[in-house]
């Protein structure tokens, strides 16, 4: 807990959280299914989240891949999608609409030119047609902005959540495993045990850097992991920058 106190303290952090397995099979299926690591950035009082992702497309027999970035700031959280796909998509969207308001705009003048062949009621009906058909152009241009603009970033409220500080960490059977080196670190290590509700989810390994007391990295394995394990990396205490959205910047 004093580690973790620390880090927040010094308040610039990365933190890269993923999973890791000896085996083949698995690591295969985790690409399959387009499981890749996050990037958690602290830095400015912000933080930044990014998450990668491998997503079937719908017209296209080769997988795309896509980026989620938010960004939380003074109560305020910004999301981001990207993808090398986006223009394609939008492109295609485009092409859509321009044809399905080609034809729309076709049958409107049609029907309008045959109206006003009617007299004066006639006359009117072409003009209501024609609005309508206006209205048509309008609502099918917020369409197609809407759909650019998912790609765009969006700013939000972030959604509020309470811990109840006063409440112990779920953690157990704390055992010191002493002095270590772990990539080249001086450390010391503790195994514990998480209880989650009625079980117990472990062991747990944490690595406290030696000369800064902070924490360097947590692995957190389970025998209903199948030999798998959640790893998070804690580094870059020196450096952090966060790239502030405009429409956070200018809190829209």
């Amino acid at each position: 807990m004093k580690a973790f106190q620390a880090m927040e303290e010094h308040g610039v952090y990365h933190m890269r959280i993923g999973m890791v397995t000896p085996d083949p099979q698995m690591a295969q299926m985790m690409q399959m299914v387009g499981f890749q690591p996050s990037e958690t950035t602290v830095a400015n009082g912000a933080k930044q989240v990014v998450m990668h992702m491998t997503l079937a497309s719908s017209d296209s027999p080769t997988p795309d891949d896509w980026e989620i970035r938010a960004v939380v700031k003074d109560g305020r959280m910004a999301t981001l999608r990207s993808s090398p796909a986006v223009p394609r998509i939008l492109a295609k969207a485009d092409a859509k609409f321009a044809k399905e308001m080609e034809e729309l705009n076709r049958m409107a003048a049609k029907a309008a030119a045959q109206a006003a062949m009617s007299g004066p009621l006639g006359w009117v009906s072409a003009a209501v047609t024609a609005g309508s058909t206006a209205v048509s152009d309008v609502m099918a241009a917020k369409l197609v902005k809407s759909l650019h603009e998912m790609f765009e970033w969006q700013c939000r409220d972030a959604p509020q959540t309470t811990v109840d500080h006063s409440a112990p960490p779920p953690l157990t059977d704390l055992t010191p495993l002493g002095d270590q080196t772990v990539d080249g670190q001086a450390v010391t290590s503790f195994q514990f045990y998480v209880k989650d509700k009625d079980q117990f989810r472990g062991p747990a390994q944490i690595h406290i850097l030696k000369d800064s007391g902070m924490p360097m990295r947590i692995e957190l394995s389970d025998p209903m992991m199948r030999g798998a394990s959640i790893r998070m990396d804690y580094y870059g205490f020196d450096k952090g920058d966060i790239a502030i959205p405009a429409c956070l910047a200018k809190g829209q």
